[in-house]
């Protein structure tokens, strides 16, 4: 794959739905454009779910897909999440 550039090449912008099940209503939208999207490398970005968002989160998974916004029209990065959701601990450490 030399010279190929991957899905988050350097000044790429992001956009990212958080759900609780595919086609779901979001329960947060995360950007490289407010830090909830970080671009570490053009392979590899880091995802910075809010707590006002894990605890919303009731299902055992949570979907996420990821766009490049800065291209028109928006791209979809074919990245698709499904992660499991054992507890949403962070509502339960704001409670404690």
């Amino acid at each position: 794959m030399d010279g190929d550039i991957g899905p988050f090449p350097e000044g790429c912008t992001l956009i990212a739905d958080v759900a609780i099940y595919a086609g779901g209503t979001a329960v947060a939208t995360l950007s490289t454009d407010d830090g909830t999207i970080v671009r570490i490398g053009d392979d590899t970005i880091e995802l910075r779910i809010p707590a006002s968002a894990t605890e919303r989160l009731t299902n055992t998974t949570a979907q996420i897909d990821v766009v490049s916004s800065d291209t028109s029209p928006n791209q979809w990065r074919g990245l698709q999440l499904s992660l499991p959701v054992v507890q949403p601990i962070t509502a339960a450490r704001e409670q404690s």
